[in-house]
């Protein structure tokens, strides 16, 4: 991959005529107009990204699907305005989404195992969570689970349930203070026998 500075990016201010007659035969549906906005940017892209992610093959990947999304997403695009920073905020959302993705999650089997620097004080509080989880409907434990244990986008989670984004955002805050009120009342566990 060909490296890239700052000084090599594209003007995302320019707006050059016949980048914008590309643009509107895209919006018009066409592929072969593409080609000439893909071959502009694909190297550029996959720089980008790569700075972002580190990773060369999934920043390839990542520059080709957002290339699809922003061709999908062209009839949506306001003429008159540069390409480039439209494409860039598709480009960077696929990069945080990738990076979102890689950063480790807890299972619920590990919330209720002990860790070895938490103590008895974190054991029991696992045990609350993991009880308090259980006394939530089916509904409210999967937002949970997806949100807060899996770090799901609200998107994400609202495209996976098939329910509007805005539900699934007030689903999971009624889905937090039922877990709320269940750890409140839990009883005060004693770990390790009377003494």
């Amino acid at each position: 991959m060909t490296r890239f500075s700052a000084t090599d990016a594209p003007n995302p201010a320019t707006l050059d005529s016949e980048e914008q007659e590309w643009i509107r035969r895209c919006r018009n549906g066409s592929r072969r107009a593409y080609e000439p906005l893909v071959r502009r940017y694909a190297a550029w892209a996959e720089a980008f990204a790569f700075r972002r992610v580190g990773d060369r093959e999934e920043a390839r990947d990542l520059a080709q699907e957002a290339f699809v999304r922003a061709f999908h997403a062209m009839p949506r695009f306001r003429p008159g305005h540069p390409f480039l920073p439209w494409f860039l905020a598709i480009l960077d959302n696929l990069c945080r989404s990738e990076l979102r993705r890689r950063r480790p999650h807890l299972t619920l089997d590990e919330i209720v195992q002990p860790s070895n620097d938490g103590g008895m004080k974190a054991v029991a509080r696992r045990l609350d969570v993991a009880t308090g989880l259980a006394g939530l409907s089916e509904a409210h434990r999967r937002v949970i689970v997806m949100k807060d244990l899996e770090g799901m986008p609200h998107r994400e989670i609202a495209r996976r349930l098939g329910i509007p984004e805005g539900t699934a955002m007030s689903r999971l805050h009624f889905a937090r203070r039922r877990l709320r009120e269940l750890l409140t009342r839990a009883p005060k566990r004693r770990i390790g026998g009377d003494r």
